[in-house]
């Protein structure tokens, strides 16, 4: 919807794509008349884009995205929210990777654009830090399922892993451990998140090692003593 006036409403479409019966349903819902108006020689692109932007202030429910995103149709949006209100409790989220409608992948993007968050894709990146990595207990990092990497186009920003929303206190704390002024929560997959924890752990293991190793060949060498 672009202009609204009185007791109509202007609605671009992409591609032509103004389907009668969609419109009617629009209409009904919005309680206006409505006059379609398709910019034919803009790709579908562009206006998914311009719907984007729109609601980028505005959190939008997780089926709501699944939509927008032509991840799911209205029937099968429709058949997940009536299981959903069979099975009071189970997340939107579940049913449709039950029914074989989303991959995980789709579902986490979907996950990380209804939170705000950027999505990255772990297998494509390789930037473990075990500087800051060692400023945690391992406890800490697999109970919160976060890892810090580091935001190499700004000194007082660290972005943090994750595979969930960020508690505020978690934030905070991880601001206060490594003296950063801003935290960018980063979106990833679960399987991919907890395999980075897991090596991460396993190279600052090696390096204790390796540096325990070299005290000692010192110390052997009388060149240090244990004071």
């Amino acid at each position: 919807p672009v202009l609204h006036h009185n007791d109509s409403v202007v609605i671009i479409t992409a591609n032509g794509d103004d389907d009668p019966l969609r419109l009617g349903e629009i209409s009904n819902d919005l309680n206006l008349r409505l006059i379609p108006y398709s910019f034919k020689k803009y790709p579908e692109q562009i206006v998914k884009k311009a719907v984007e932007d729109f609601y980028r202030g505005k959190k939008l429910r997780f089926g709501e995205i699944l939509l927008i995103n032509n991840i799911i149709d209205d029937a099968k949006l429709m058949e997940v929210l009536r299981l959903q209100k069979d099975s009071p409790g189970k997340k939107i989220g579940d049913i449709v990777k039950e029914m074989g409608y989303a991959s995980e992948l789709q579902l986490q993007q979907t996950f990380a654009k209804q939170l705000g968050y950027p999505f990255l894709d772990l297998e494509a990146a390789n930037f473990l830090d075990l500087g800051l990595i060692s400023k945690f207990s391992e406890e800490f990092i697999r109970e919160n399922n976060v890892l810090p990497v580091p935001k190499t186009d700004a000194s007082d920003e660290v972005m943090v892993l994750s595979d969930r929303q960020i508690d505020r206190k978690i934030v905070e704390e991880i601001k206060s451990k490594l003296g950063v002024k801003k935290i960018v929560p980063v979106m990833t997959l679960k399987e991919e998140l907890e395999r980075a924890i897991y090596t991460s752990f396993c190279r600052f293991d090696e390096f204790q090692q390796r540096e325990k190793s070299i005290g000692q060949i010192l110390l052997d060498k009388k060149m240090i003593t244990k004071e």
